[in-house]
């Protein structure tokens, strides 16, 4: 039995270059990642400043988006309010109806330009990102779809 683990350890460290583990220079597409090492140096202040940029806007933008949305619900009700008081059937169907009808073009309105406004503040953080030394081994451009509502 001995000799039956000996040749399979030896069948095994064959496999990894006569060592029994996979060191960084045997491992099949070892980039160093893995470890957190990079080749050369990395600009991290450079993707940092380009991050902050993108935080910066993403904040104004979902700032505007949120006003505009509150807006919309102030503005409806509001609308349905005085639509309430009309005193005939016909009347408060019409203004009803047409309350709802602004709030949904003013809801997909800040909708359409909080996507507008964080697509382009993506696309911009990308192009400044590729101006860094190394800002692919540090960039989280990966976790963009994870921001609300993208599609990147």
């Amino acid at each position: 039995m001995p000799g039956a683990i000996a040749g399979v350890l030896t069948g095994v460290m064959s496999l990894f270059g006569g060592h029994a583990t996979p060191t960084p220079s045997t491992m099949p597409h070892d980039n160093g990642l893995h470890r957190g090492q990079v080749s050369g140096p990395v600009d991290i202040a450079c993707v940092g400043a380009a991050v902050a940029a993108r935080e910066n806007a993403l904040d104004s933008a979902m700032l505007t988006e949120t006003a505009a949305l509150n807006s919309a619900y102030s503005t409806r009700a509001s609308a349905l309010v005085a639509a309430f008081a009309q005193t005939d059937t016909a009347s408060v169907k019409s203004a009803t109806k047409a309350a709802w009808q602004a709030f949904n073009a003013s809801t997909q309105a800040a909708r359409k330009a909080w996507r507008t406004s964080q697509q382009a503040t993506w696309a911009t953080y990308r192009n400044a990102a590729k101006q860094c030394k190394g800002a692919t081994t540090v960039t989280d451009s990966a976790n963009a779809s994870t921001d609300a509502g993208t599609s990147n």
